[in-house]
């Protein structure tokens, strides 16, 4: 078995991913454009190294949830399909080589499985999504073996993976290179078409865009929320909690034209140890029929406590919608007093005291949190509005003011 000969056909790769497959630099940081050709590329790199070391020795693809670990896990195994020289394991995520080496798929969701031995290469796959205690653990682990590997990923904030890349950028650690890899270099390649690219600019937020396809991270000065603020309790679906009381938060919209505000619809629920987890963003322009279907939707799909929502602008009329759909609803109808502002600065009390986690990626959500200043003629924040109403009444009557409330 170790005496097999394997050929490796090296595939056409873009010269901006040679520079990074063929860097000397014990690691590399990748932040690039979604859809670029960064995962193929580095699946072929871990592969090419697995069949330069001894046997029993192991490489690692680390991806931040088990599913995308077993996406990689299925794209490696098609590309060795058909030759019996590879074992698979499908209950490890596992591919043993004809030389014994094995390469091994794994979840960065619980940091302590990332502690090992014989690890020689990895690729931390979407390593920006990851929680930062992941990269302690294999950093522990590759300390004896002196195991080279790289990072991927988008630019989602200014989280602990943000400043590993900005130290890898600035050249002040000798082991470190930095790469960036935008949707124009992409494109170039012949990796994504152009008008594609197009009209995923129309179809996002500039700053959601530029994050995603530009790999750059703009910051709003003076908004409540920052991204650090949310990745750092993020949560993968796998790992929510059981939550004992969930609720549907509604900011709705007056009128449903094309430049009409958006009505906000936030569904999140509260653990047994009073954390707060935010499910769903169902937010958009809607006619009133719509936004009190989709938010009577989600209460009966995730069996909802109670559906809230705001009447400083519908007043009476948005009950009667929503009770005109479905009689027995729940309902609780919230009037705002305070300002904003006011009223939003407790919530972003609990996210910096670390009680509120959001379940998976909101876009435009977080977006619209860490661009919302509060400034004057800014754009109501119709999601924000509805999360702030969903947190305080999960959180319970202290962050009601008694004149806010008005329950049905």
């Amino acid at each position: 078995m170790t005496d097999t000969i394997i050929e490796i056909k090296k595939p056409h790769f873009a010269d901006y991913q040679k520079l990074i497959l063929e860097s000397e630099k014990r690691f590399t940081i990748t932040e690039a454009s979604t859809k670029s050709g960064k995962t193929f590329s580095h699946i072929y790199w871990l592969f090419e190294q697995a069949h330069k070391l001894n046997p029993g020795n192991e490489v690692w693809w680390i991806a931040p949830i088990y599913a995308q670990a077993e996406i990689a896990f299925k794209r490696m195994r098609r590309k060795v399909a058909g030759n019996g020289l590879y074992i698979t394991n499908y209950s490890r995520l596992s591919i043993t080589t004809p030389k014994g080496t094995v390469i091994v798929f794994k979840s960065a969701e619980h940091p302590d499985s990332l502690y090992g031995e014989n690890v020689h290469a990895f690729v931390f796959d979407e390593f920006s999504r990851a929680k930062e205690e992941a990269w302690f653990a294999l950093r522990t682990t590759i300390t004896y073996t002196k195991a080279k590997g790289k990072f991927i990923g988008n630019v989602v904030g200014k989280n602990w993976a943000w400043k590993l890349a900005r130290k890898a950028e600035s050249g002040s650690d000798p082991e470190f290179e930095y790469f960036r890899i935008t949707a124009n270099q992409a494109v170039q390649a012949g990796i994504l078409s152009q008008g594609e690219i197009d009209q995923a600019r129309r179809d996002l937020p500039a700053r959601i865009y530029k994050m995603l396809y530009e790999a750059e991270y703009t910051a709003v000065e003076g908004a409540l929320w920052d991204w650090e603020m949310i990745e750092n309790t993020r949560v993968s679906p796998e790992n929510c909690p059981e939550l004992h009381r969930i609720a549907v938060a509604i900011d709705p919209a007056v009128t449903s034209e094309k430049d009409s505000d958006e009505t906000g619809i936030i569904i999140g629920g509260r653990a047994i140890d009073g954390s707060i987890y935010i499910l769903e963003d169902g937010s958009g322009i809607f006619t009133p029929q719509s936004w009190a279907s989709k938010a009577i939707a989600a209460y009966h799909r995730l069996k909802a406590d109670r559906i809230i929502a705001e009447v400083n602008n519908g007043g009476d009329l948005v009950e009667t919608v929503i009770r005109n759909i479905d009689p027995n609803i729940s309902y609780e109808s919230v009037h705002a007093s305070r300002g904003k502002i006011t009223r939003a600065e407790p919530v972003v009390a609990l996210y910096e005291q670390k009680r509120v986690h959001h379940v998976g990626i909101l876009p435009a959500l977080e977006d619209q949190m860490t661009s919302w200043a509060g400034a004057k003629g800014e754009k109501s924040p119709d999601r924000v509005d509805a999360l702030v109403w969903l947190v305080s009444f999960l959180m319970g009557s202290k962050f009601y003011d008694a004149n806010d409330v008005g329950v049905v």
